[in-house]
Order: C-alpha cells, then sequence, then structure tokens
C-alpha cells in the first residue's frame, strides 16, 4: 500500500504520490507482479482516539493502507455475499480504483507503476458491490460482480466460459479478474495458487 500527498480540495488534481511510498515491483518468472496494486491517500488525514477524542493529522502508509482494509469491511456490510467471495472483494477494489495519480491512465505491462492500478474510488466499488452476476452466461447492464466456483467437472480441461456485460461504444471499461485455486498435487498437499489480472 502507498499514499499520495494532500490536495486539500475535494478534487483529484494535483494529487501526487507520497515520496517515501514503496513501489517496485518484486523479481517474478514472468515479470507480471505488481505491487503496490492499489493506492490511497496518506497526507494529512485527520485521525480520532478511542471515543472521537484526540484528532491528530498524520502522513505515512500507516493510514493509507486502513482505507483500503475500511473499504472492504464497507463493501461486505453493502453484499454480505462478499464475505465468502475474498477474491471477488479484490476484484472490485482492483476495477474500481481507477483514479490515476501517477503515470500512464492505461496499465502497459512490464512498467513500475507508482500507483498500482491507481487509487481506490470508494463510490464506485460500492455501486459495483450492490450488484452479482448471478452465474456464467448471465449480463451485467452495469458494474456488477461475480463469485462463481468452478471445478473440474463444471469447468473440464479445455472448455470456456463467459460473462457477460454492456458497455456504451468509446467508453473505459476495466475488468479485474481474481482467482484462488486449489491444485490436485500427487504427494498428498494441496497449495493453493492466488493471482490477479486487470485489464482496461
Amino acid at each position: 500500500m502507498t499514499s499520495e500527498s494532500p490536495d486539500n480540495n475535494s478534487t483529484w488534481a494535483g494529487d501526487q504520490m507520497w515520496p517515501d511510498s514503496s513501489y517496485i515491483n518484486p523479481i517474478s518468472p514472468h515479470s507480471d507482479r505488481e505491487k503496490p496494486e492499489v493506492v490511497a491517500v496518506g497526507a494529512s488525514i485527520t485521525v480520532f482516539g478511542l471515543d472521537n477524542d484526540n484528532p491528530d493529522t498524520v502522513p505515512g502508509t500507516s493510514v493509507s493502507t486502513p482505507q483500503v482494509t475500511g473499504l472492504g469491511a464497507l463493501l461486505v456490510d453493502r453484499n454480505s455475499a462478499l464475505h465468502g467471495w475474498p477474491e471477488s472483494m479484490r476484484a472490485i477494489i482492483l476495477a474500481s480504483a481507477f483514479h490515476n495519480i501517477d503515470g500512464p491512465v492505461d496499465i502497459p505491462p512490464g512498467q513500475d507503476s507508482k500507483d498500482g492500478v491507481g487509487a481506490v474510488v470508494a463510490i464506485k466499488a460500492d455501486e459495483m458491490a450492490r450488484t452479482r452476476a448471478p452465474s456464467f452466461d448471465s449480463t451485467c447492464s452495469g458494474p456488477c460482480w461475480a463469485g462463481i466456483p468452478i471445478t473440474n467437472t463444471t469447468f473440464p480441461v479445455g472448455t470456456d466460459k463467459y460473462l457477460y456485460f454492456t458497455a456504451t461504444q468509446g467508453k473505459r471499461v476495466r475488468v479485474a479478474i481474481v482467482w484462488l485455486s486449489q491444485v490436485d498435487c500427487s504427494s498428498g498437499s494441496t497449495p493453493l495458487n492466488r493471482g490477479a489480472n486487470t485489464s482496461v
């Protein structure tokens, strides 16, 4: 998680990365790991103590990280089905984090994007959390999410699954696919593989 400098107004103009934020991508076999994945405001944040006592204004990732965590809690409150789908919650946060702070608007491969896919946009994440696609082969007419379990029986090797959505011509669309897979192993262990892919 990284943070950005304050803009002291209600617009996004002038937002900048906090100078001490870490953004170097980890080394991976395919150079396809993006860190951070998302960012949040992390400077001149007013925090409160117990019972809203002792307000203090502080900077840093220690105040940006809880914003993303809090967003996750709000999404579960908005749609309780997300409690059992942390991968879908992650996809919602990635797909709705379109507030570009640093670098190109799109997500070019092979670059260290200081702001990952962008800064969280809670109002858009909330809108997305409201609507769950009921199944594969269904169509979303607006922002939505899908949490659909698949197995070797329901999704055999060599087959395809589709989820459809409508989009307005000329408008940018962001899609995030996140998965948690449990791989069958001959040794008896069952390692879990996690991943994410976001495209604009």
